[in-house]
């Protein structure tokens, strides 16, 4: 099950990104948070 808090905090902190880091450099620091998440390993790899 989807624990919704959590959920909603890492779309805040993704949403938090795009202010902070510069567009050209967006694509690369998502894909490593993405990472961090349950699964994200494997979607990293391709898996």
């Amino acid at each position: 099950m989807i624990d919704k808090t959590e959920l909603i905090q890492t779309a805040q902190q993704l949403l938090a990104l795009t202010y902070v880091h510069k567009l050209r450099d967006l694509p690369d620091i998502i894909d490593e948070h993405l990472a961090q998440l349950p699964g994200g390993s494997d979607w990293l790899e391709g898996g």
